[in-house]
């Protein structure tokens, strides 16, 4: 019992130690050598100069890893790499500075040789996921075939096409309100009509290559206005609001987005997908752009720096409803915490229940079709600002494949990312990392580093952004553009590709297949021939290998089956050293797929979908009470409050004509009618979504007598400065200065800025009313201001010589007088 006991943790400790996949670590030499790659042509990036010192260390380095993979079993071509390691080391024998400057081209080249001969000591997988995220151009069936070719001659498996983006789709959709791209009308794609995607499918299928309908939801186009978008165009209502009111977004300029708490925007996608589920075999509904917006300072008062979205009119109505809020949602989210808080956490949530409600669509037409989507990986981020908590649908088991976009220039980050999202989506879904080196404007070599070391991070396959950096054969592409092509497509097919694989989330009978096989061809072609298994001991291998290889998988238990037999498959008991680990990470790896299968063939049995968690559809609105108690108080007309109402709508009805006044509270101050006889009527404004707005209440009449103001006194001028008493009840004076009217708010006025000429100016003031019942006031008695002219020097001094010249005068006639 003992000795059992000790097999089994022995059997475990293999699986949980020793590494699942056949795959060296990206080293921080091969990184620092991945900075002296020229960058790819056009690229706004840069490198650092390749010196002599850096080609003759990697080609230490490189030759190396050759000697080390031929050590460790791996399956390459020992003597090819050999040989070319030698003629580059002949090549590089007394190269001089001088000598490296001068030909500088020709080194460089050897120094990319070296990572085409590093690219070949990588293990090649039969079972891997190998993905293109694919923009259709085609414009008819034998432009298609050329691109599932050329898919197919770089290794590829899976193509992610483009189906619904810019609000247009690439089929005739059966969908109400749905949008064709005009490119796909034109010459057709043979038997397919014009359904480019079933001709994607179809024809895939001929080229091992499976196709998944990538789709971008609520971003449905772009520009400046929503009738840039079709969808938008047609229905004004679908749009995503932002805080400032305005349509087209400011952090993703111009994009153009469906709001997603929209009932009617859900079901329109739901539809689509639908459709495409029930009509055509795609693996997956690829959801891009499953998200809101991207939302930053969500807290801030000014519309000019708050850049929240989704403050549509359903939204608003809805969230209200959900907890119990009145008033203005946007005075709400920013001035209450908690409030700004439950915002995001409502539409979180929006997005989250539209992913299970497009799962429950899907299934239910067709449980062959999963969902699948791209994700970047700060959670947090995309919570905060997209309100996509992707953790949790990986999670509840919602995603069957998730791409990872780890989209970064070092290969170690590439690693350690993919490390961690595939670490937290576990067995819930197959982890492809997507990787863009290429598009981001790096040298295809990166394409190499980027792939080992998402591999050895526990990815299942790679998916790259985006097809038109990997083709050759798009007529709009240049010469260098193609060339560019040609060389990433021999990176890969010369490197990590160079044997076809089948995908890890394929029917698993094939996928115990080609990994028993690929075991089986490398006991014959390596472990044998080199000493690494006995003759007998290959052959109890070989058996055990078949046995599996044989077993029946037609359902989960069966399935399962396999996996306890592979786990008591233990290669210690028949090889050591690299060969035990080469068999042991193979065996270590087809049991990670299995379970990964197994899991997801688990959770498919256990998501309920009998009931739809994203209902798409409003119940029935409530009708709200009408307002009751109309009564009279102070001048005012008050009625009580009704729950749910927005506002309410007062008719003052005067000799038979009807008066709409919209109120917010649940008063109003009757000065603002004019004097006579009314009936007054009021009732509650609903949300139209969730409340109807009620019947008119009873009605009460009343009759408003106008009162006149009084005029205002103590009308004066001091120092420029006009003054004069206040008046209540006044809302504003009128102030004449002889024939200019100055309409004021205060009781004063100061006229020196002005800069009146001398002379006489007739002031008056009166009181203003509203125009209704209260009236202006009389005008009050004249107030005459005078301001005289200012004498100059000179004609001060003139009339000093004048008075005392007829003070003189005066005197001498006096004393003439006296004589």
């Amino acid at each position: 019992m003992k000795k059992i006991t000790i097999l089994v943790l022995l059997v475990l400790l293999q699986i949980r130690f020793f590494p699942v996949l056949g795959y060296e670590s990206v080293t921080s030499a091969t990184q620092t050598a991945t900075n002296y790659l020229e960058v790819r042509p056009g690229s706004n990036k840069s490198n650092t100069t390749l010196t002599l010192s850096q080609l003759n260390s990697y080609f230490l380095t490189v030759k190396n890893t050759v000697s080390t993979a031929k050590q460790k079993m791996y399956d390459i071509d020992g003597p090819a790499l050999d040989a070319r390691i030698l003629t580059v080391e002949n090549a590089l024998n007394g190269v001089t500075t001088t000598m490296f400057n001068n030909n500088f081209a020709y080194y460089y080249g050897l120094y990319e040789e070296l990572f085409s001969i590093y690219g070949a000591t990588i293990d090649s997988r039969v079972v891997d996921g190998r993905g293109m995220w694919h923009r259709p151009y085609e414009r008819n069936l034998t432009e298609v075939q050329t691109t599932l070719q050329e898919m197919q001659d770089m290794g590829m498996n899976m193509l992610y096409v483009e189906t619904f983006w810019l609000g247009r789709l690439i089929y005739d959709s059966n969908v109400p309100g749905t949008f064709q791209h005009a490119f796909t009308l034109g010459e057709g794609y043979g038997s397919y009509g014009s359904n480019l995607l079933l001709a994607f499918v179809e024809e895939g299928k001929k080229y091992g290559i499976e196709v998944h309908a990538w789709v971008e939801n609520f971003f449905v186009g772009y520009g400046t206005s929503y009738l840039d978008s079709p969808v938008l165009a047609a229905n004004p209502d679908w749009a995503s609001i932002n805080f400032d009111y305005s349509i087209p977004q400011r952090s993703e300029v111009n994009y153009l987005f469906m709001d997603p708490a929209n009932p009617e925007t859900r079901r329109y996608l739901k539809d689509i997908y639908a459709e495409i589920a029930s009509t055509m075999e795609v693996s997956t509904i690829h959801l891009d752009y499953i998200r809101y917006p991207v939302a930053k300072s969500t807290t801030s008062t000014s519309p000019t720096t708050n850049l929240d979205t989704g403050y549509s009119t359903y939204a608003e109505a809805e969230f209200k409803n959900l907890y119990g809020y009145t008033g203005d949602l946007r005075t709400l989210v920013t001035t209450n915490s908690t409030i700004a808080a439950q915002w995001k956490t409502y539409k979180k949530n929006i997005i989250s229940d539209f992913v299970a409600g497009v799962y429950y669509t899907v299934k239910n037409v067709n449980p062959e079709v999963g969902l699948s989507t791209a994700i970047f990986g700060n959670v947090e981020s995309a919570i905060n600002e997209k309100m996509q908590d992707w953790a949790s649908w990986a999670e509840d088991g919602l995603i069957e494949i998730i791409t990872p976009m780890s989209y970064y220039q070092s290969s170690l980050t590439v690693g350690s990312e993919t490390l961690r999202l595939t670490n937290l989506v576990g067995n819930n879904a197959f982890s492809y990392a997507g990787l863009a080196p290429t598009y981001m404007g790096y040298n295809e070599y990166l394409n190499t580093t980027q792939i080992q070391a998402a591999l050895y991070n526990n990815a299942q396959g790679t998916a790259f952004f985006a097809s038109q950096f990997y083709m050759l054969s798009r007529n709009d592409y240049s010469a260098s553009e193609k060339a560019y092509a040609l060389e990433v497509q021999k990176v890969l097919t010369d490197g990590i590709f160079r044997k076809s694989a089948i995908r890890p989330h394929e029917n698993p009978e094939l996928v115990v297949d080609a990994i028993i096989d690929d075991m089986l061809s490398k006991i014959d072609r390596i472990y044998i021939p080199r000493n690494g298994l006995t003759e007998a001991n290959a052959l109890a291998v070989i058996d055990i290998l078949q046995d599996v290889k044989d077993m029946v998988i037609t359902n989960k238990t069966e399935l399962e089956a396999v996996i306890a037999s592979l786990q008591a498959f233990s290669p210690t008991a028949y090889a050591s050293g690299a060969t035990r680990d080469r068999i042991l990470e193979d065996r270590n790896y087809l049991i990670k797929v299995l379970t990964l299968q197994v899991e997801r063939m688990t959770l498919d049995e256990t998501i309920d979908i009998s009931v739809n968690p994203d209902p798409d559809t409003v119940e029935e609105p409530v009708v709200l009470n009408a307002p009751s108690n109309l009564r009279i108080s102070n001048g005012s007309l008050l009625w009580d409050s009704v729950d749910h109402a927005l506002r309410y709508e007062l008719v003052a009805t005067k000799n038979g004509v009807d008066q709409v006044i919209n109120v917010s509270s649940t008063s109003y101050h009757l000065i603002n009618l004019t004097q006579g006889d009314y009936t007054f009527k009021v009732r509650a404004i609903g949300d139209s979504f969730f409340y109807e707005t009620s019947v008119y209440s009873n009605s009460i009449t009343h009759s408003i007598v106008a009162t006149k103001l009084a005029t205002p006194t103590n009308l004066t001028v001091t120092n420029g400065i006009v003054t004069f008493d206040s008046v209540e009840g006044a809302l504003g004076y009128l102030l004449v200065v002889d024939f200019s009217d100055f309409e004021l708010s205060t009781t004063s006025f100061n006229l020196a800025s002005f800069n009146l000429a001398p002379g006489t100016y007739t002031i008056t003031v009166k009181a203003v009313g509203n125009g209704n019942a209260i009236l202006d006031s009389d005008v009050s008695a004249p107030y005459y201001y005078v301001i005289e002219a200012e004498k100059t020097a000179e004609e001060l001094l003139l009339e000093e010589i004048l008075a005392n010249e007829m003070k003189e005068l005066i005197f001498a006639l006096l004393k003439g007088q006296g004589e």
